[in-house]
């Protein structure tokens, strides 16, 4: 069948795209024939089970469109029978480090909503405000500063999260602010230097800092190790997302008293307010609150 302009608009996956990426009918008038291709083969894995439910013409593989460079492409991924026999798949693919097991007990946000519903409105309605805010902070390329009291949920909100950006193809680090500080010393002070888990957490597409603040600070650790990463990232608009127990006016308290420093108490605080300052930049602040799930 041959599809025009109007017809191909039609279809859900390429509405998307056209809102997305703002195309234009014209850019589709282009590109008929791929779209008319991809509208003409594509068939979607719906059912759920492993690969001995898969009709695909290539099993295990589904038809997908991305738009890049104003036009359109069509490529082959891992279709959802696929995925339940191969649940680690993305996770193989894109993540580049974790010290933390990133298998959550929930397949989206609204499903972690859902369960939370059933034990306390007041916390699902709080999870729901801060997947909204989340979601407006992508918009402006921003990630989160997530603060809450100890078990309270926001390491599994961020293993949700970084799943979601596996799934799209993100290269992604995870990692506790302590294991941080910790593997970077012993890489640049062994007999070998090294800068590897430093610049693992600068450069990666998205990067998940756990903790942090948990750490005891240190003139090295705030100045050499944390602003590094992050000074460069606020610098390169890098996607940055942060756990913490301590909200941003004490996690600035925290770093403004490191006492092995030579500084004054002013220059402290001179810079403790830098790191605070970009931390800012990069993200949304907002509380997760409730009793402990652990």
């Amino acid at each position: 069948m041959k599809y025009d302009v109007k017809q191909v608009k039609q279809n859900p996956l390429i509405q998307k795209l056209i809102k997305e990426n703002k195309i234009t009918d014209e850019i589709i008038e282009d590109d008929l024939t791929v779209l008319n291709r991809f509208l003409n083969q594509f068939l979607e894995c719906k059912n759920n089970g492993g690969m001995d439910k898969c009709e695909q013409f290539t099993k295990g593989k589904q038809l997908d469109l991305y738009f890049q460079d104003y036009r359109f492409y069509s490529s082959l991924i891992p279709c959802v029978h696929y995925l339940h026999d191969n649940p680690n798949y993305y996770q193989n693919q894109n993540l580049i480090f974790t010290d933390t097991n990133l298998d959550s007990q929930f397949k989206s946000i609204k499903e972690l909503i859902l369960s939370e519903s059933k034990k306390s409105e007041v916390n699902s309605k709080n999870i729901a405000s801060i997947a909204k805010k989340a979601e407006e902070g992508l918009s402006k390329n921003k990630g989160l500063y997530l603060y809450g009291n100890v078990g309270v949920g926001k390491t599994e909100f961020f293993k949700i999260t970084a799943n979601r950006f596996l799934q799209k193809g993100k290269k992604v680090c995870f990692i506790k602010t302590l294991t941080l500080t910790s593997n970077a010393h012993e890489e640049m002070f062994s007999e070998i230097r090294s800068k590897k888990t430093l610049n693992m957490c600068k450069y990666a597409e998205v990067l998940f800092l756990d903790d942090i603040g948990e750490e005891k600070p240190t003139t090295w650790k705030r100045d050499e190790i944390l602003f590094n990463i992050i000074d460069y990232r606020y610098s390169h608009k890098l996607l940055t997302f942060f756990s913490s127990n301590l909200d941003l006016n004490k996690l600035r308290s925290k770093y403004s008293a490191v006492h092995d420093s030579k500084q004054s108490t002013e220059e402290e605080k001179v810079s403790a307010e830098r790191i605070v300052d970009r931390i800012r930049g990069l993200v949304n602040e907002v509380e997760m609150f409730g009793k402990s799930r652990r």
